[in-house]
């Protein structure tokens, strides 16, 4: 995993956003918890300075005094008062990838560096044989644990490296001063050692686990950012059924000929009924035909590529087809009618007549638009015949009427139709055979 920008395949930039707030986010808490840490390490040690001052007394001597009490104080204050102020700093900086990194490379030297000037401080209360195996020697650890947090593998390395060195450095300058095992100074050098070998192990593990967690956040940031760009391209009013099918597809923005089935669907007297009514409950009765339409629409396969106030363009066929895009049409057609006439009766909505047209044919299927914004539509004349189809609904005083076209390629020679030949059609100087449904 690089310290890269990351962008996905389209290049959004808003995916790379989305991963520097949860780096930030990540950071901002592995802040918290250590500012936690510290200033709960200061309450215990006023409770036993109050109940029992003898304590101090007997573990560091005559060393303690007011003034090394205040500086210890000080510089666990200013370790919180650094947690608290990073933690705010970085907020402002989740869209700044650059100044980010290079805070949290910053931070992942400052860190350990405060714990070791805090070891120092302590050594000059306790015998220096003892400084190397107190318990702030171990935040060092606790530091290497929390840079998984960073969700860098470099970070997490680079943070095991520096405790690491720091604590070779407090050996070297201590190591002439004591001897933690005496007589044995080789196998004391070889302690150290692989102790530092530990910090620096721990960081690589960790870093390992955090290309994991990393990894997770990357795979599902760039699965939203995918998601998002299917649902801008084919609408709000997809199913999560059909995104996730879409999302299964290759090159869902390549403009192609395709075998389609447009079905047109209008509410009748529309007009009147908005005449006659406050725009509140034309909304609400809008909203309830729409409701269950697009459900049927997608429950059978296809799409609401458009909404035209009083009506929509479906779509079957495209972006996906298994050839039956014709039968799914009717079908959805026919379920739309028959829950109309459903709600009617419940009293959901008043007495409500649709117009239905259906035609099939070749069209160029892809997104139009600009840069700014696209949308996914189809374009080709069996659009425009499935408008007019719609539009003749009208003329013959019908709810569902299908081209010859759509006729053939269902099974509907089976049910009970009008045939209606050779209807001009507005725009085409060649006539159609319609059928009617309903």
């Amino acid at each position: 995993m690089t310290n890269e920008p990351i962008t996905t395949d389209n290049g959004e930039q808003l995916f790379q956003t989305s991963l520097n707030e949860a780096m930030v986010a990540s950071e901002q808490l592995r802040a918290t918890i250590l500012s936690i840490l510290f200033a709960a390490s200061i309450i215990p040690l006023f409770i036993l300075l109050i109940v029992a001052p003898e304590f101090y007394a007997q573990l560091f001597g005559n060393n303690l005094n007011n003034r090394t009490i205040v500086s210890f104080l000080l510089l666990i204050a200013l370790i919180i008062t650094y947690e608290l102020v990073i933690k705010r700093f970085l907020a402002r900086q989740k869209d700044n990838y650059w100044r980010l990194l290079i805070i949290r490379y910053l931070n992942a030297i400052e860190e350990p560096t405060f714990i070791s000037i805090l070891i120092v401080l302590i050594a000059y209360l306790e015998p220096p044989v003892s400084i190397l195996i107190i318990p702030p020697v171990w935040i060092y650890f606790i530091l290497i644990i929390l840079s998984a947090l960073r969700l860098d593998f470099k970070l997490c390395v680079l943070t095991g490296v520096v405790c690491a060195a720091q604590y070779q450095l407090l050996v070297w300058y201590y190591g002439a001063r004591f001897a933690l095992i005496p007589n044995m100074p080789l196998f004391e050098t070889f302690l150290h050692m692989g102790k530092s070998s530990v910090l620096v192990i721990a960081g690589v593990v960790t870093g390992i686990v955090t290309l994991q967690i990393r990894g997770w956040i990357v795979r599902s940031l760039d699965s939203v950012a995918e998601r998002n760009r299917v649902q801008q391209l084919f609408g709000q009013h997809v199913s999560p059924a059909v995104v996730d099918k879409l999302l299964q597809q290759d090159n869902l923005q390549k403009n192609e000929m395709r075998s389609v089935c447009i079905l047109f669907l209008d509410i009748r007297d529309f007009t009147q009924f908005a005449e006659q009514h406050a725009p509140d409950e034309v909304v609400n009765y809008l909203n309830t035909l729409f409701d269950f339409m697009v459900s049927i629409i997608n429950d059978h396969h296809g799409i609401v590529n458009k909404f035209l106030g009083d009506g929509f363009m479906a779509i079957f066929g495209a972006p996906f087809a298994d050839g039956q895009e014709a039968r799914y049409a009717v079908a959805a057609a026919e379920a739309i009618l028959t829950a109309v006439e459903v709600a009617i009766a419940r009293g959901d909505i008043p007495p409500t007549r649709i117009g239905i047209g259906i035609h099939a044919g070749p069209a160029m299927t892809g997104n139009i638009g600009s840069h700014i914004r696209q949308e996914y539509t189809v374009i080709g004349d069996v659009v425009n015949v499935a408008a007019r189809i719609e539009q003749l609904n009208k003329q013959f005083d019908s709810q569902l009427l299908v081209s010859e076209t759509v006729w053939h390629q269902t099974d509907l020679t089976t049910k009970d139709a009008l045939l209606h030949p050779h209807v001009p059609i507005r725009g085409h100087e060649a006539t159609l055979n319609l059928y009617q449904l309903k």
